[in-house]
């Protein structure tokens, strides 16, 4: 999904809690929900098929069905935008086409179907250019068309949309996501100067907005670092062991720096995206190295915490005062992220979500310096 659709946490868990409550239908929707045994003969049920291997951990199990729940999910999902996309043929002129629309374009975008999207979008556009959800349908048009690659038509999207968008009207949460998408497409797109124009235009666009300035600064600051060398971590960095931690042991590898802390809960739910990360990629060459800002006598908590979670790679952590990584790096909120390419230079600065294994994935073929 685009970055427009950024879920409270109330919402977040309603839609765990749905995930596991339409389990039993996807599953069987999705062929995966065997018949019931017949009775063997004399009356008899048949013997239950014996149970498959026990997990190793409960965080392998939990793992598992983490997993068959997301595949169930989206199963699911693709059969409902199929539902979506039958009603607009037969009812196109229905009053509530333009509702269905916004749904099909919100249930692609959900299912990957970029260019089904682009298609959604431009129908809306054409019937309901006046409509309630102009804006949050161009957001989606234009983060599908950065997907498909075409660069040139994705720009005139987000300018667009970037130029639609009234404070008064849409809200100051809509700006900065378009302008904030925007400034991630064109870092992708290898155009590091657009993406600094862009966050001066959020900036521009936010300006009577308390606080708005100094957030977007510090984005245009991470840009400033963009293709330069990492800070030198300082000589007090060590370990949860107790062993000094520099660079340089990371040398022609995929470095993410991960700064995190076992109380903040957005760290905890990025979590997940970091660790799959690892898993996917650490083989071809990629790294983590964490920086836990958990304060003082809390060492035994994060060790808890990372072994539960599966976390193998080393956690940088102060256990008597201030953590002098992160004022080198000039930490201001957590979860923050630092990827280094196998050259030793700054790829990306605050990587999260999806983004993260997309931008991995492009490192860790590069070839070596």
């Amino acid at each position: 999904m685009t970055s427009r659709r950024l879920l409270p946490i109330c919402a977040a868990l309603a839609a765990v809690l749905g995930v596991a409550a339409v389990l039993p239908l996807s599953s069987a929707l999705a062929g995966g929900t065997k018949p019931a045994t017949p009775p063997a003969k004399g009356g008899k049920p048949a013997p239950a098929a014996a149970p498959g291997p026990v997990a190793s951990s409960f965080d392998d199990l939990e793992s598992t069905w983490d997993a068959k729940e997301k595949d169930a999910r989206k199963a699911l999902r693709h059969q409902r935008y199929d539902a979506v996309v039958a009603y607009l043929k037969a009812n196109g002129a229905a009053k509530d086409a333009e509702q269905a629309l916004v749904s099909a374009v919100d249930l692609a975008e959900e299912v990957e179907e970029w260019a089904r999207v682009v298609e959604h979008a431009d129908a809306y556009a054409k019937g309901f250019a006046e409509g309630k959800s102009a804006m949050s349908v161009l957001s989606s048009k234009a983060g599908a068309l950065g997907r498909l690659e075409r660069n040139d038509d994705a720009k005139k999207a987000y300018d667009e949309l970037t130029k639609g968008l009234v404070l008064e009207t849409h809200g100051p949460q809509a700006i900065l996501q378009a302008w904030v998408g925007y400034a991630g497409f064109l870092m992708d797109a290898g155009d590091l100067e657009g993406a600094k124009t862009a966050y001066q235009g959020c900036k521009d666009a936010l300006s009577g907005v308390n606080g708005a300035a100094e957030v977007i600064q510090t984005m245009l600051d991470g840009l400033e670092q963009i293709g330069k060398d990492p800070t030198a971590f300082p000589e007090t960095a060590k370990d949860l062991d107790g062993k000094v931690v520099s660079l340089e042991e990371f040398k022609g590898k995929v470095l993410l720096i991960d700064f995190w802390a076992t109380w903040c809960g957005p760290c905890v739910a990025e979590m997940p995206h970091v660790i799959a990360a690892y898993k996917q990629f650490h083989d071809k060459g990629f790294e983590v190295l964490g920086v836990t800002l958990d304060r003082k006598d809390q060492a035994a908590k994060v060790k808890e915490f990372i072994t539960a979670k599966q976390m193998p790679w080393k956690q940088v952590y102060y256990p008597d005062g201030e953590n002098e990584v992160a004022t080198a790096y000039g930490i201001q909120g957590i979860p923050h992220t630092v990827l280094i390419g196998r050259d030793g230079k700054v790829i990306r600065i605050g990587l999260r979500g999806d983004a993260l294994s997309k931008v991995i994935a492009k490192a860790v073929a590069a070839k070596q310096p």
